[in-house]
């Protein structure tokens, strides 16, 4: 509620995929005012013990990630447009920090 008090300040929430280089364009094209930051709350659930993983199970993790900072840096026109923004938030798994036999490919 604080955050929404602020005058100059416009949240939105946007359910986009943000692997895709055209969703990404048509959202940040449908703003209203500059982009001051972003949070990144992507997840891929492909969950296999480390023995189950094939490449493509094991990737899908970090195309959900990664991915996402390779889109976001060609919708806003290279580095230079990344470090204009304020803010870039991106969540990670827990299992990173505590395991989890079934998501090895979370934790890098």
């Amino acid at each position: 509620s604080y955050l929404e008090s602020l005058p100059d300040l416009q949240l939105l929430v946007e359910a986009v995929d943000a692997t895709s280089l055209i969703a990404m364009r048509a959202l940040v094209s449908s703003l209203e005012r500059p982009l001051g930051g972003c949070m990144i709350l992507s997840a891929a659930m492909v969950d296999r013990t480390f023995a189950m993983q094939t490449h493509e199970s094991f990737e899908a993790s970090v195309k959900a990630k990664i991915g996402v900072f390779h889109v976001l840096e060609d919708v806003l026109n290279g580095k230079e447009g990344i470090e204009k923004l304020e803010f870039v938030v991106a969540t990670s798994s827990v299992c990173g920090l505590f395991g989890n036999a079934g998501q090895t490919n979370y934790a890098w």
